[in-house]
């Protein structure tokens, strides 16, 4: 397999290989061990086979509960699934309407930004997400 960092994959979002990146002991991350994605519900049988080249065993969502029941993922043959939300609720707007944010954006034109500042900031220091990280490390 070649190494490349973006993933060709047609139904989803965000698919990036993390081999290739220094550790703080001076080591490297293995190509092919750990993939960063962004959705997995809309995937096609060409993505769950490239998947499967990649041999993934193992998903680990730090999705919502309402992101995930809104769109599950999609798994490669024989991965299991582990749900560790990081948020209590959604943060990230992924389950508001379109037409709701829309109204946001438009009454305050720092809506998005703040938004996002604030949920960088949950995701590492709010008790769900730091006991998700854990029981994921």
């Amino acid at each position: 397999m070649i190494k490349q960092r973006l993933l060709q994959v047609n139904g989803g979002h965000n698919f990036r290989d993390l081999g290739g990146y220094k550790t703080t002991d001076g080591k490297t991350v293995k190509w092919h061990r750990i993939l960063r994605t962004g959705k997995l519900a809309n995937l096609k049988p060409s993505d769950l086979s490239l998947l499967d080249q990649y041999h993934v065993r193992h998903d680990v969502d730090f999705r919502s509960k309402a992101e995930v029941k809104l769109e599950p993922d999609r798994l490669p043959t024989g991965a299991d699934y582990t749900s560790l939300p990081v948020f209590r609720e959604d943060m990230t707007d992924s389950t508001t309407p379109l037409s709701e944010q829309e109204a946001l954006l438009s009454s305050n034109a720092n809506f998005g930004r703040d938004q996002m500042m604030e949920a960088y900031k949950a995701m590492v220091t709010t008790t769900e997400a730091q006991e998700s990280y854990r029981t994921f490390f």
